[in-house]
């Protein structure tokens, strides 16, 4: 619980977590209750947020503009730079409108987690591995910004480019990790009402009791109560990720532009070296954000599928009957029960979207080479 609780502290930090997180239900050993709710001090930490980033960044961009050396690189260094502002306040304005939402979330979730504690231990065991999961991101990511801070240049308008634009960069990693937490959560309780329906489906015989047909109503219950817990984690994080991930694609694209531009255009705004270099670790840590949210989207629903294979392999091999139509009824809800976690409808966040903004950077990459070629 310890590392939850720093993990939020770090997200409220970050202005991602405007909620109360209430502590002394924990250190008092109490599960029931509420372990968020609402604050006000979270929404005044986000304004502050807010007016720091607006002022200081209205100060560098003037910088990076009078600073930059070349017309067509100082257009893209401007677009980025602002870009990337406007998209990091716009987050924090969200979490702060949204936090009744994000506070109803974060119960149910903790609610779901206590029912699915009294039918299996096996929860604390699952709970390290997420633990150990969030290790590995946060390992990673302390890696690659060590690595992209030793890496700034000390010319003037990079070092004012880089002051304004990490915290920014950083609001946006840390919304899109934490929506992979919860997303691993999530999956981590689906893992383990699989692990039960399994077992229950091994279990019923022609004279079950009405004490096994009961265990099923309940994983049933919960069960749904899960999806619908996702699809209102899904819902609430549309804006949210519509947001990042347009923001991951201009600044792949325009970052990628820096590594191939020494190849095809002589002037560059950069040395050829320092530009491959700092231009690679950034693209590589967009790139890192890009693939934990979609493997985590995509184990997400991979967890959820089984759920239909384990019912119907347990309807085929079942011959009591009152079991079979509790069956049948729960695979009924599957049938129509389809989870995805998608950008209002547009775009699914599963790992195809990986090839498609492979596809798409690509494209507009030689555009933008075509374009500055004849400028």
């Amino acid at each position: 619980m310890l590392s939850i609780k720093h993990m939020f502290y770090f997200f409220k930090l970050s202005g991602v977590a405007t909620m109360k997180f209430n502590t002394n239900l924990i250190e008092t050993g109490r599960v029931q209750g509420s372990w968020f709710s609402g604050s006000r001090k979270g929404i005044a930490h986000n304004i502050v947020l807010i007016c720091l980033i607006f002022v200081f960044n209205c100060f560098g961009v003037r910088t990076v503009y009078y600073w930059s050396h070349i017309q067509f690189e100082r257009v893209i260094d401007v677009v980025l730079y602002a870009y990337t502002t406007v998209i990091a306040i716009l987050i924090l304005i969200v979490y702060c409108f949204r936090q009744k939402q994000a506070i109803a979330i974060a119960n149910k979730l903790q609610i779901l987690r206590e029912f699915t504690m009294s039918i299996n231990g096996q929860l604390n065991q699952g709970e390290q591995l997420v633990v150990s999961s969030l290790k590995r991101i946060s390992v990673a990511h302390l890696v690659i910004w060590f690595a992209l801070i030793m890496s700034t240049s000390t010319e003037m308008y990079m070092l004012v480019y880089s002051i304004a634009t990490y915290p920014c960069i950083l609001i946006i990693n840390c919304t899109i990790v934490q929506y992979s937490v919860v997303l691993k959560y999530l999956r981590q309780l689906y893992v383990i009402l699989n692990a039960n329906f399994f077992n229950c489906s091994k279990q019923f015989s022609a004279n079950t009791s009405s004490v096994r047909t009961n265990s099923l109503s309940d994983l049933r219950e919960l069960y749904m109560s899960l999806c619908n817990l996702s699809a209102d984690v899904s819902e609430f994080y549309h804006l949210l990720m519509l947001l990042c991930l347009s923001y991951l694609f201009v600044t792949l694209l325009l970052w990628c532009y820096y590594i191939v531009a020494p190849i095809f255009v002589k002037a560059t705004v950069l040395p050829i070296l320092y530009g491959y270099v700092r231009s690679l670790i950034i693209v590589i840590h967009h790139v890192l954000m890009l693939v934990i949210l979609t493997q985590s989207v995509s184990a997400l629903t991979r967890e959820n599928k089984k759920t239909g294979e384990i019912i119907n392999k347990g309807i085929s091999n079942l011959g009591n009957q009152r079991v079979l139509n509790e069956l049948n009824m729960f695979s009924n809800y599957l049938l129509h029960k389809d989870m995805k976690f998608t950008v209002y409808g547009l775009f699914e966040l599963n790992e195809s979207i990986l090839m498609t903004f492979a596809g798409s950077i690509t494209t507009y990459l030689v555009i933008i080479l075509q374009f500055h070629s004849r400028d």
